[in-house]
C-alpha cells in the first residue's frame, strides 16, 4: 500500500503505511524523501503516528523534532525553537545524508 501512495505522490499517506506495516526500512527512506522535498507540514499526521513510534528508527523521531521545530519558528518562539535544535544536536538523531 505504501508503494502504490508513492506512485501517487502522496508521502504523508506512505509513510503512515510504512509505520503500520513496522518497516523500519522504508520509514527511513519516505522520512529521507519528505525531508528532501522540504515538506515539513506533516504534523497532523506525525501525532497519528506517535504511539506507533517504536521500531521505526531515528529518522522519524527527528522528522517529527524538526516539524515542531519549525512551527516554533513559524509562531517566532525564538527560545523554544533554540531549545529544540539544541536538543536535536545533543541527541545525535539528525540524518547524516
Amino acid at each position: 500500500m505504501a508503494l502504490s501512495k508513492i506512485r501517487q505522490g502522496q508521502l504523508q499517506n506512505a509513510l503512515l503505511w510504512a509505520v503500520r506495516a513496522h518497516d523500519p526500512q522504508m520509514t527511513g527512506t519516505l522520512v529521507d524523501r519528505i525531508l528532501e522535498g522540504g515538506a515539513v507540514d506533516v504534523i497532523p499526521v506525525l501525532r497519528e503516528l506517535i504511539p506507533k513510534f517504536t521500531g521505526c528508527g531515528e529518522r522519524l523521531l527527528f522528522l517529527k523534532e524538526f516539524c515542531e521545530f519549525t512551527e516554533l519558528v513559524k509562531c517566532r518562539s525564538w527560545k523554544k525553537a533554540t531549545s529544540l535544535f539544541c536538543q536535536l544536536i545533543h541527541q545525535d538523531i539528525i540524518p547524516k545524508a
